[in-house]
């Protein structure tokens, strides 16, 4: 039997999508911005649940597409 991990420390694009609320293309477009925090090995991105959260609550009320122009084109 497998165990499901319920407060997992790393987490997909799709997982990170149902945790946040956030379209997964908003998502995608933060994954472009360098100091959001993500895990890449090869073509798999993970994303630490935590980190990721404390990162868009430190960045609430910041126009990302002023900072970040590149990323929201």
């Amino acid at each position: 039997m497998i165990m499901e991990q319920k407060n997992p420390m790393f987490v997909s694009v799709k997982d990170f999508v149902k945790y946040s609320g956030l379209t997964e293309y908003c998502v995608r477009r933060l994954l472009r911005i360098e100091e959001f925090p993500k895990f890449r090995y090869g073509h798999t991105i993970r994303i630490p649940l935590e980190a990721a959260q404390q990162w868009l609550l430190n960045s609430q009320g910041t126009d990302l597409d002023t900072l970040y122009p590149a990323c929201y084109k």
